[in-house]
């Protein structure tokens, strides 16, 4: 009896300890604590427009939303299978209703895993050639524009090549601490050579080390050491003048050398 005692003290010590005592449960452990502290959604609008490589049937392509202080939404599919060369225009709601301040990044995740079913199935490889991410309102009309590829200076032919080792492409839309965060406000001719306009709207002081420009065909390559303070404009004077559809983009660092983190606008066309 005196064992039979001695456990029951024990047991319910446990019980006590545990909190099952108080008849409570102990709740499994979220995947994702800090999305879901996000409620609502985020309503966006997406064009995608895929390479040679298609996105397979069957297999999917994810959106989130990362934010400044380090949380995310909660992923949506984007889509289940695009052919080669082929666009699509998505109406995507995120979970976790967040303001356009408080995005980072826009990050997307390709699942190309072997399908359920095909016995000869390897992972699927998809091009993305093209990805424009705008929010809009209830009713899905565009309010702001979150990222367009089109503008982004570290875009070639492709905006990424997603693989079995290469499955997430996160682009940086939000300077934060001590960033820099450059763009072309405008460029024009003078006599001496092609004017480049260049704000620094980031929050942190950096350096202009590149401005390129380029017109059917021909370009020029300028190595520049333009300064600018948070919310500072300067100019770059390259030595010679562009006519027609010229783009410029841009190349810069923060105080330490670091390379810029945000280049989703370091890119502008224009006619002149």
């Amino acid at each position: 009896m005196k064992t039979f005692l001695a456990l029951s003290t024990l047991i319910a010590g446990v019980l006590l300890l545990t909190g099952c005592g108080k008849e409570e449960m102990i709740k499994p452990r979220e995947s994702n604590p800090a999305s879901s502290r996000l409620t609502g959604t985020t309503n966006l609008l997406v064009t995608m427009t895929t390479g040679s490589d298609d996105l397979r049937g069957g297999n999917r392509a994810y959106i989130s939303l990362v934010l400044t202080d380090g949380r995310s939404t909660g992923e949506q599919v984007l889509s289940t299978g695009m052919v080669s060369h082929s666009t699509s225009d998505i109406r995507v709601s995120v979970p976790g209703a967040v303001t356009l301040d408080q995005i980072r990044s826009i990050r997307v995740r390709h699942d190309g895993s072997p399908r359920a079913g095909y016995p000869f199935d390897s992972y699927d490889n998809w091009d993305l050639k093209f990805i424009r991410v705008r929010i809009a309102d209830a009713y899905f009309v565009a309010t702001n524009l979150l990222y367009n590829s089109n503008t982004d200076s570290q875009v070639g032919t492709l905006v990424t090549r997603f693989t079995g080792s290469s499955r997430l492409l996160i682009r940086p839309i939000r300077a934060i601490g001590t960033e820099p965060d450059f763009i072309i406000q405008s460029f024009y001719n003078t006599p001496s050579g092609l004017t480049v306009v260049i704000k620094n709207q980031g929050p942190g002081s950096g350096k202009v080390t590149r401005v390129t420009a380029s017109s059917f065909g021909r370009s020029m390559v300028h190595y520049a050491s333009l300064t600018l303070a948070p919310n500072q404009t300067g100019t770059v004077r390259l030595s010679t003048t562009f006519f027609g559809s010229v783009a410029c983009t841009i190349t810069g660092v923060d105080a330490y050398g670091r390379p810029e983190v945000v280049t989703a606008i370091n890119k502008r066309t224009l006619t002149l």
